[in-house]
């Protein structure tokens, strides 16, 4: 006998404050439902949109709380170094540039010249701190959001994209990861084809990935980005999951997606690479 769930999609800023997601939780197992659903809640761009953020990893910290997990400062930063680092000091350097986007910073900075990166991370080495710690106060706030569910019955649904900004912390660390020139910017670009709906089709303007680099260390990237998900909601929702199949390509200055083609994506090589390495991937 299969059991029927139910839930409800509302996302976190959907709350007039972040602290009401205890009450919201509550209001849900006072309604017999069983799982929340959120949007991405990564560090949004001037759009306000979740799904054109400034990391894949990194936390909004509009969303931090009185109430937090208890969590240890030291291994928060141990545990997340791998993106932490260079997202804090990528959200530090866009101050530094008036926000302009990471390709048009000084080319030596803009490309991580081992000496620009050394000058840049003892310049602003208290800044960088200070990132690193907003960061941990958004995990501590969200997984006492977790533990409390947990405790409630109420199972939290996530959402990872599948593509990137590209003015992102992820792109400027990765770029050998993305479809980019040798100036950095991007040369095809993401969308769908046209349909019934949009005659011109949809042209989101994510950089596509580089699949056979990301193949070579097998999908390394991916593998850390869902884990790290994986360990902020329990059950993952893989936004435009299609696209590992194939995906829309479009060349850079096209103005829609009309003249884009379709792209073999990683497929099944990609899927069984992610279910020998994470866990509960299926």
């Amino acid at each position: 006998m299969t059991l029927r769930r139910c839930g409800i999609l509302l996302h976190i800023s959907s709350l007039p404050a972040f602290d009401l997601c205890f009450d919201f939780i509550d209001f849900l197992k006072d309604s017999n439902q069983s799982y929340w659903q959120i949007l991405p809640t990564n560090p949004v761009m001037k759009e306000l949109s979740p799904y054109k953020c400034y990391s894949a990893f990194a936390g909004d910290t509009r969303y931090i709380g009185k109430k937090r997990a208890d969590i240890d400062y030291e291994a928060f930063i141990e545990e997340n170094q791998y993106w932490l680092s260079d997202y804090s000091l990528f959200i530090v350097l866009k101050k530094h540039f008036n926000n302009l986007p990471w390709n048009e910073w000084n080319k030596d900075i803009a490309f991580r010249e081992k000496a620009s990166m050394y000058h840049f991370q003892n310049l602003y080495a208290k800044e960088i701190e200070e990132e690193n710690y907003k960061q941990y106060e958004f995990y501590a706030s969200w997984l006492a959001v977790m533990e409390y569910a947990k405790l409630q019955g109420i199972k939290i649904i996530g959402d990872i994209p599948l593509y990137v900004s590209y003015d992102s912390a992820d792109v400027w660390a990765n770029k050998p990861l993305f479809n980019l020139n040798e100036k950095g910017y991007p040369k095809k670009l993401a969308g769908v084809p046209p349909d019934n709906f949009s005659k011109r089709g949809q042209l989101w303007g994510n950089p596509t990935y580089n699949w056979g680099n990301l193949k070579e260390d097998n999908y390394r990237w991916w593998k850390e980005r869902i884990a790290h998900a994986q360990n902020l909601a329990d059950i993952i929702r893989f936004d435009h999951f299609r696209g590992l199949e194939s995906y829309w390509e479009v060349d850079e200055g096209e103005k829609d997606a009309v003249k884009g083609k379709w792209i073999k994506g990683p497929g099944e090589d990609f899927l069984e690479e992610m279910k020998k390495s994470l866990k509960n991937f299926s």
